[in-house]
């Protein structure tokens, strides 16, 4: 969130002595000309102009700074550094030229010798107010937000209207998660100049955090428009695009950004997730530990990378716990030395102070599973505290508000600060919702604020710190050999580990194949989850069930890429593209369940299978074939199958798992029962029974409780 003003363009006029013949006199006109033409952004006639008055005095120091600048402005960066520094070599107490070193330095992403030129500046000149403006930007690109917040201050104390002070300021309270802050100073910024390129910028970081994709879209590509060789626009607006689901267009900016910083950075790792949501695994796997190696590299990608190995077939569990294990040591590790864990007291059976901790806390598929549960809780046992970091709140936000009995609205908090809060709240149980999906704070978790914390719902595996005690599962989704691949200690719930409950959902129809006489199979899973093996297996049944077709859908199913890998994966098993549907996105939950109305049987994939997605398929009367595998991942269909009774669409191999969806392919009266029992067989099944799972759940609270208090007493 950082970014630099342009250049201040001045060429100082030269008293001419007497005797000054004409050519030195028509330099001294024509640099003049040069600085106009640079004023008005016509950067190649500029930069001509002081080519030609290098050619009458090569030491001209304002003709080397300002060509410099107007090459810069070209996109020939490297070479403007070069004339910079020789006008600073020949004037070092020109104030204005350390400073546009700093903005060039900057543009190169080399931020620590950026901050040291424009110290150079303000320390020549403490009232240069563009030197702490530019400072501030590059302090908020280190993630050092409280130093850019001073530095932009100070430039404003100086200039109360500087455009570039104020949307560095916004960065800097963006980078703090003062939002609403930020609105301001980025507000005035615009009004003072509205072909800013840095209040567009900060203002795409803005929306981005605010988690409107599509209004930081519009702003970087306001900000690339301003300076088209901004590389931190371009990475910026590919990933926008990434968001928006323009994957073709996202993948050029971000390969135009590497083309031209090739190193390892934050790029690789936005790229790389961007391939695997594509369904380009081994690719972005690459780019992603690319990313990942480098020194400098986020909690946040790291966490990305180990996310996205759930959907490779190819790693096995221990590997996997060792990934996590990896990224435990690198960030959360120094987090858990340096802080005290909490005490709340031994007491086995007072009533416990339990906290939950979340980005989705809205319209997102953990809070349809977690309102059910924070509903049922018993109350007597158990008193509930949300730690909600939710940027854009909705009305599931609100639902959630009114059940719990705590809610603490912590998204402008720092970590530091959530543990404080945390550890002033005395909660006993600390629960994260989220692990190392998007937006996470697990780090929270590292610094101990709570004397008992777990993972439950929100992430499919270990969290790979010792810091969180337990994972909250059940005895189908992490048999007893599942022990091994989890750092922390399993509490199965005695039942399915959670509860179903559908909001806005249409009638059931008929199955499809009654009327059109061919059978549809369909998944509408992540299209990461859609690997070889998948296509294996999913092939051979469309191999089987003649004429059968099988539909696909996703938010990435529209991108061209993606249809062009599917039918052509299909393809080299022998399956003709017009047996392979993508249907496009919905743009309403309702519609999205009307399309299940296109499938008779739903498939599983693996080794990463679905949640949402079962239960959505099995409430719109939709059997779904899973096969359970090696990995709670690959194992929470099954506990959903068999949590509604249907045991027989669990399969444990794959000739097993071909076989049942072909055997139910080939029984159209089985389908048209199903498809009219199953929704009721569903509400009236435990994967439905709220309240049992808010028992179970408060008696899993008081045992591990109940066995921390009694570790404490042997310590």
């Amino acid at each position: 969130m950082a970014s630099t003003s342009s250049p201040a363009v001045r060429a100082r006029p030269g008293r001419a002595p007497h005797g000054q013949d004409g050519r030195r006199a028509a330099a001294q006109a024509m640099l003049m000309a040069a600085a106009e033409r640079h004023r008005a952004k016509d950067y190649r006639t500029a930069r001509d102009l002081y080519r030609q008055v290098l050619r009458h005095d090569p030491r001209q120091p304002d003709a080397l700074h300002l060509q410099g600048m107007a090459m810069a402005a070209l996109g020939e960066v490297a070479a403007g550094e070069r004339l910079v520094r020789r006008s600073i070599a020949l004037h070092p107490g020109r104030a204005a030229f350390w400073s546009n070193l700093g903005n060039l330095l900057s543009r190169s992403d080399r931020k620590a010798a950026a901050v040291d030129a424009y110290g150079e500046a303000i320390r020549l000149d403490p009232s240069f107010a563009d030197a702490r403006a530019n400072l501030a930007g590059a302090l908020a690109s280190q993630e050092r937000y409280p130093e850019a917040e001073q530095a932009a201050r100070a430039a404003l104390d100086l200039a109360p209207d500087h455009p570039t002070a104020l949307a560095n300021l916004a960065g800097a309270l963006i980078g703090r998660h003062r939002f609403e802050d930020a609105e301001a100073p980025l507000e005035r910024a615009l009004a003072l100049a509205p072909d800013g390129y840095d209040s567009w910028y900060n203002l795409g970081h803005l929306s981005m955090a605010r988690g409107r994709a599509d209004e930081a879209e519009h702003a970087f590509r306001q900000a690339l428009r301003l300076d088209p060789h901004a590389l931190e626009a371009v990475r910026w607006l590919g990933y926008a695009c990434t968001r928006t689901r323009k994957g073709e267009e996202a993948e050029a900016h971000l390969r135009r950004f590497l083309a031209a910083r090739p190193g390892p950075s934050n790029v690789h790792s936005m790229l790389g997730h961007l391939h695997v949501q594509r369904g380009r695994l081994a690719d972005g796997l690459a780019l992603l530990r690319q990313g990942v190696a480098r020194p400098d590299a986020q909690s946040a990608e790291h966490s990305t990378l180990i996310f996205d190995l759930n959907y490779d077939p190819s790693i096995d569990p221990v590997a996997l716990r060792a990934e996590h294990e990896r990224w435990a040591r690198r960030f959360a590790l120094p987090h858990v030395l340096r802080s005290m864990p909490a005490c709340t007291g031994h007491d086995p059976e007072r009533r416990l102070r339990v906290g939950f901790i979340s980005p989705d806390f809205r319209g997102h598929s953990v809070s349809f599973f977690f309102l059910p549960l924070l509903r049922h809780l018993d109350r007597s046992e158990v008193e509930t505290f949300c730690y909600a970091y939710v940027d854009r709140p909705d009305a599931m936000t609100g639902r959630l508000r009114e059940v719990a009995d705590h809610w603490r609205d912590v998204r402008r908090l720092s970590d530091d600060e959530i543990d404080r809060q945390v550890r002033a709240d005395r909660i006993d149980i600390l629960v994260d919702l989220a692990g190392h999906t998007s937006d996470s704070r697990l780090l929270v978790l590292a610094r101990r604020p709570a004397p008992v914390q777990a993972s439950y719902l929100g992430y499919p595996n270990t969290t790979g710190t010792a810091a969180v005690d337990w994972r909250i599962v059940d005895a189908i989704t992490d048999p007893p050999w599942a022990d091994a691949h989890s750092v922390e200690r399993l509490l199965r719930l005695d039942r399915c580990f959670l509860a179903y409950e559908p909001v806005d959902y249409p009638e059931i129809t008929d199955p499809p194949c009654l009327v059109e006489g061919v059978v549809t199979f369909g998944s509408f899973n992540n299209m990461a989850k859609l690997n070889g093996a998948v296509f294996d297996l999913w092939a051979r049944i469309l191999h089987a069930v003649p004429d059968s077709r099988l539909l696909l859908k996703h938010d990435m199913s529209h991108d061209p890429v993606v249809q062009a890998d599917v039918t052509a994966g299909f393809g080299a098993r022998g399956i003709e593209a017009g047996r392979i549907r993508l249907a496009q996105r919905s743009d309403s939950r309702l519609d999205h369940l009307r399309t299940y109305g296109r499938v008779d049987i739903a498939l599983d994939p693996f080794p990463y299978g679905g949640t949402t997605t079962t239960c959505e398929a099995l409430w719109m009367g939709v059997p779904v074939v899973t096969l359970a595998g090696d990995r709670h991942s690959s194992r929470v269909s099954a506990s959903l199958l068999h949590g509604v009774g249907l045991p027989s669409c669990v399969a444990s191999t794959g000739d097993d798992y071909v076989l049942t969806a072909t055997e139910l392919a080939g029984s159209a009266p089985m389908l048209r029962t199903l498809r009219r029992m199953l929704r009721g067989e569903m509400a009236a099944s435990p994967v439905m029974d709220q309240a049992a799972l808010g028992h179970s759940m408060t008696r899993a609270f008081r045992e591990i409780w109940r066995d921390h208090c009694a570790r404490a007493a042997r310590r």
